[in-house]
Parts: C-alpha cells; sequence; structure tokens
C-alpha cells in the first residue's frame, strides 16, 4: 500500500511538472505571436524586438534544460507501458491519455517554430519595404539572430521535439515490439 502511495506521488509530480511545461511553452508561444504581430505593425523599435526575442529564446533554453530530463524520464517511465498499449491495440482513454499528455509538448514545439518563421517572413517583408532605409541594417541584423538561433527544441540533444515526435517513438516502439516478438518465439 505504501508503494502505491509513494509511485502514485512520484507519477502525479511527474505529470504536474509536464502540464507546468505546456503552460510555459503556450505562454513563449502567444508572446513570440504577439512579438511578430507588433514587429509588423511598428518598423522603429526593431533593435528591441529583437531584444525582446532574445530574451524569449534565452528563457525558453534555460527552462528546456529542466524539461529535457523531466521527458526522458516519463518517456523511459512510460515506454514498457506504450509497449504494452501498442501491442494490444488497446483503443481505450488511458492509451489516448498518455499520448495527449506525452506530445503536447511536440506540438506547442512545432508551433513556436512556425511563429519564429511568421517572424522571419514578416522581417523579410520589412527589408523589402525599407529598402536604403536606416532601419535596413537593424533588421538584416534582426534576421541574422533568427536564423541563428531559431525555436528548435531538442530533448537531451537526441532528437527534436516537434510534430514528428510522436510518429518517431511509435515507430521505435512498433521496432522494438517486432523483436520483442522475435525473441519470444525463440524460447
Amino acid at each position: 500500500m505504501a508503494e502505491a502511495i509513494v509511485f502514485f506521488i512520484i507519477a502525479f509530480s511527474l505529470w504536474f511538472s509536464l502540464f507546468l511545461n505546456f503552460f510555459l511553452f503556450y505562454s513563449v508561444y502567444c508572446r513570440l505571436k504577439t512579438l511578430r504581430i507588433n514587429v509588423n505593425s511598428n518598423y522603429s523599435n526593431i533593435v528591441s524586438f529583437q531584444y525582446i526575442y532574445k530574451f524569449l529564446i534565452d528563457s525558453t533554453e534555460r527552462c528546456q534544460e529542466i524539461f529535457n530530463y523531466l521527458l526522458i524520464m516519463i518517456l523511459i517511465v512510460q515506454m514498457p507501458e506504450m509497449m504494452q498499449l501498442l501491442y494490444n491495440i488497446v483503443k481505450e482513454l488511458k492509451f489516448t491519455l498518455y499520448m495527449i499528455v506525452i506530445f503536447l509538448p511536440a506540438l506547442f514545439a512545432t508551433m513556436l517554430t512556425n511563429e519564429a518563421h511568421k517572424l522571419k517572413i514578416v522581417l523579410h517583408d520589412m527589408l523589402l519595404d525599407e529598402r536604403g532605409s536606416v532601419h535596413t541594417h537593424d533588421i538584416k541584423r534582426f534576421i541574422d539572430y533568427v536564423d541563428a538561433r531559431p525555436f528548435r527544441l531538442r530533448i537531451c540533444r537526441l532528437f527534436n521535439v516537434d510534430i514528428t515526435l510522436p510518429l518517431t517513438l511509435v515507430s521505435v516502439c512498433t521496432t522494438y515490439i517486432i523483436v520483442l516478438i522475435q525473441l519470444k518465439q525463440l524460447y
């Protein structure tokens, strides 16, 4: 009984931490979207917008260090259960919930990447409109900075956290299920 309570407390703390990370990703997404809209409407503060972008990416990278280890730990803990659920082809709410909670960061990470890309398009449009202007150098510098530091989230530098993460993990699970089936037939 005590072991079950300890397991529940650990599992709950992991899930709670994941939900906090989801809210973090969503808040950064909203701020990045607002930045893109403001850059599109106000050309004169391009340098301050670059510093805001730098602050957003710096704070996201700091939070990502904690998120990396948390997500790896959850994936390691949940991988056997995910494999079992895939093997049995269970179509129940529990499987769906696990998939949503595990892959929600991938969706938000893709949204961040898309917003950064839209920001870059807005900057290029501004560059077309500002030929020969004083702000041209600042705009080019901001574009170079966005190119140098894109919003690309990775788990411990092993694989990207983006919309392809669910397919990658399902592929890994399927491969290991096939290996387990083959090994089961040997013994």
